[in-house]
C-alpha cells in the first residue's frame, strides 16, 4: 500500500494553482448574483418609514370633578406611572378600533397597499398573484383587509427606561407614511381626551334627576322645621339660624337682671354711707354734694356765720341783732339738715325700687326657665328636623357645584391628556425597503465568501494535493508489482517541529506469493 492517510501532506503549490484557476469563475458568479440582486429588488416598490414620538405624562386618576374638593390640592398630586401602564399606552396604540378609525379619515381603503383587492403594488406581487400566492384572502372584508395591512406596517415600542413612545409606520408613498404615524397620535390624545368628557358627561347625566329629589326632598325638610316651630311656639325673631323668641327674651331679662342688681348694690352702698357717723357722713354724699340748694344754703350759712361773728365783737349776746342773726343761722342749719334728710330719703326710695325691680326680674326668669324646660322634648324634636334640613341643603349645595364643574368640563373639553406629542412624523426622502446599494453589496460579498469556502474545500478534497516524491514512489511501486510493493514498505514521516521529512525502513519477513491482479488506477 502506499501509506496512511494521516501521513499524506498538503501541497501547497498546487493548491494554489487550483484557487487562481477558479477565482475569475467566481468573481462572474459574484458579478452575476449582485446584478440578479439589484434588477430583484428593483421589482420591489419602495417604502418609506415615518416616526412620530410621544411622551406620557401623569394626570389625576379621577378625571370628574368633586366640588368639595379643591382643583389645585388634587392636581399638585402626581401618581407614579410604572412599565405596565407605558406597555398599556403601547397596547392601546395598536388597538384596531382606533387603527379602523384612522384608516378610514386616511381613507386607506383606496390604496392598493393597504386594499389587495385593488390589484398588484409592485412587479413581485403580481408575479406572486400569477403564481397563486399574492392577492385577497376569500371572505375577508375590505375592513380586514386594511386592518392586516396598517398592523403589519405601523410599529410602536417604547425606549427602556423613559416615557418616549416611537409610532413608526411604512408606506410606498413618504406623504401616507408621515400621515399615518400623526393621525394615529392625534386620534389617540383625542380618545383619551373624549373619554373623560364622556365619563364627565355621563356623571352630569346621573346628577341632574338626583339634584331635583334632593331640591323637593330640601323644600320638605325645612317646611316641616318651620311649621314644628309655629306649633311649638319657637318661632324666631330672624334667619333660621337665630335664638327663638323665649330664648331672646330670656337673654334679655338676665341682662336686666344683672344691672338692676348692680344699681340695688350701689343704692345700698350709699344709704349705708348716708347712715354713718349719725347722719354726718351723709354730707359726703355725692348726691348732697351736688345739689343746688344745699349749695345756695350752705353759702348763705357762711354769710350769716360772718355776720354773727362781727357782730360779737360790737355787741352783747342778748342784743336784738344778735339773736336775729342766731336765729337765721340756726334756721340756714335746719334747712341744711332737712334738705340732706330727703336726699338720704330718695335714696332710701331708690333702693327699695331697685330691689322691687330684682325681685320681679327674677319671677320672670324662673317662669321663663320653667317654660323653656317644659318645651326641651320639642326643641330637641326641633333640632333634629333642622339638622335634616341643614344636612340636605349642604347636600344640594355640593351636587349643584359639581353639577356646575362638571358642566364646564363638557363645554370646553378642557381635561389633562396623558399623552403629549412632542415629534411629527415627516416625509423621509430615502427609502427604509429595499436597500438596493447596501443589499447588492452584501449579497455580491456573501457569494464571494461563499464560492471561496467551496473551492477551498474542493481543493483540500482533491487526491491530486499530494507530495511530488510520494507521486513518484507510487509510480514505482505500481512498475514492481504488488509483491514487491509489499516487501518494500517506506514510511514517510513529517516532523512537525521543522516540517522535514524523515524515512525509515522495517524489515518484515517476505509472505507468501499470492497470484494478485494488478490494477493501476489515477483519478485527478
Amino acid at each position: 500500500m502506499a501509506g496512511t492517510p494521516g501521513a499524506q501532506d498538503i501541497d501547497v503549490s498546487s493548491f494554489w494553482s487550483g484557487v487562481r484557476k477558479a477565482l475569475p469563475g467566481l468573481m462572474i458568479c459574484t458579478l452575476i448574483s449582485g446584478v440578479v440582486t439589484f434588477a430583484g429588488l428593483g421589482l420591489v416598490a419602495s417604502r418609506y418609514e415615518s416616526e412620530t414620538q410621544l411622551t406620557i405624562t401623569a394626570k389625576r386618576s379621577n378625571a370628574i370633578v368633586d366640588g368639595k374638593n379643591d382643583a389645585s390640592a388634587a392636581a399638585s398630586i402626581t401618581p407614579r406611572l410604572d412599565r405596565e401602564a407605558i406597555n398599556t399606552h403601547v397596547r392601546a396604540l395598536l388597538a384596531p378600533d382606533l387603527l379602523i378609525k384612522v384608516a378610514k379619515e386616511l381613507e386607506l381603503e383606496r390604496r392598493p397597499e393597504f386594499n389587495t383587492a385593488l390589484g398588484p403594488v409592485d412587479t413581485i406581487d403580481r408575479l406572486m398573484r400569477l403564481i397563486g400566492l399574492g392577492g385577497p384572502h376569500p371572505g375577508q372584508t375590505t375592513e380586514q383587509r386594511v386592518l392586516e395591512a396598517l398592523q403589519a406596517s405601523v410599529t410602536v415600542s417604547a425606549a427602556r427606561g423613559s416615557r418616549f413612545l416611537s409610532i413608526r409606520a411604512q408606506s410606498t408613498s413618504s406623504e401616507v407614511a408621515a400621515l399615518i404615524t400623526t393621525k394615529i397620535a392625534e386620534t389617540y390624545r383625542k380618545t383619551l381626551r373624549e373619554i373623560p368628557v364622556r365619563e364627565t358627561n355621563e356623571a352630569v347625566e346621573a346628577l341632574l334627576p338626583k339634584i331635583e329629589q334632593l331640591r323637593e326632598e330640601v323644600l320638605q325638610a325645612e317646611a316641616a322645621a318651620t311649621r314644628f316651630r309655629a306649633e311649638t311656639n319657637q318661632l324666631t325673631g330672624g334667619s333660621s339660624d337665630a335664638a327663638t323668641l323665649e330664648q331672646q327674651r330670656l337673654a334679655a331679662l338676665t341682662s336686666d337682671l344683672a344691672r338692676a342688681e348692680a344699681d340695688e348694690s350701689r343704692s345700698e352702698a350709699k344709704l349705708r354711707a348716708a347712715q354713718d357717723q349719725d347722719g354726718r357722713g351723709a354730707q359726703s354724699l355725692a348726691e348732697v354734694q351736688q345739689s343746688k340748694v344745699i349749695q345756695d344754703l350752705i353759702a348763705e350759712r357762711v354769710r350769716v356765720e360772718r355776720q354773727v361773728n362781727e357782730a360779737q365783737a360790737v355787741l352783747l349776746p342778748a342784743h336784738p341783732r344778735m339773736r336775729q342773726l342766731n336765729a337765721d343761722l340756726a334756721g340756714i342749719r335746719r334747712m341744711i339738715r332737712d334738705e340732706i334728710d330727703n336726699v338720704v330719703s330718695g335714696i332710701r326710695k331708690e333702693l327699695r325700687v331697685n330691689r322691687l325691680r330684682t325681685a320681679r326680674l327674677r319671677e320672670q326668669i324662673e317662669t321663663l326657665k320653667k317654660t323653656a324646660v317644659a318645651n326641651s322634648a320639642n326643641e330637641a324634636q326641633l333640632n333634629g328636623l333642622e339638622a335634616n334640613a341643614r344636612a340636605k341643603r349642604d347636600e344640594l349645595e355640593r351636587l349643584q357645584k359639581q353639577l356646575e364643574d362638571n358642566r364646564t368640563v363638557v363645554e370646553t373639553a378642557r381635561v389633562p391628556v396623558e399623552a403629549t406629542i412632542v415629534s411629527r412624523g415627516r416625509p423621509s426622502g430615502e427609502p427604509a425597503f429595499p436597500k438596493k446599494g447596501p443589499s447588492t453589496l452584501l449579497v455580491m460579498a456573501a457569494t464571494m465568501m461563499l464560492g471561496m469556502a467551496l473551492i477551498i474545500v474542493k481543493e483540500l478534497m482533491m487526491p491530486g494535493n499530494v507530495p511530488h516524491n510520494r507521486r513518484a514512489s507510487d509510480k514505482r511501486d505500481t512498475a514492481r508489482g504488488p509483491v514487491a510493493s509489499e516487501l518494500e514498505t517506506p514510511a514517510t514521516e513529517v516532523s512537525r517541529p521543522t516540517g522535514k521529512r524523515r524515512s525509515t525502513a522495517s524489515k518484515r519477513p517476505p509472505p507468501a506469493p499470492k497470484a494478485v491482479p494488478v490494477v493501476t488506477m489515477r483519478t485527478r
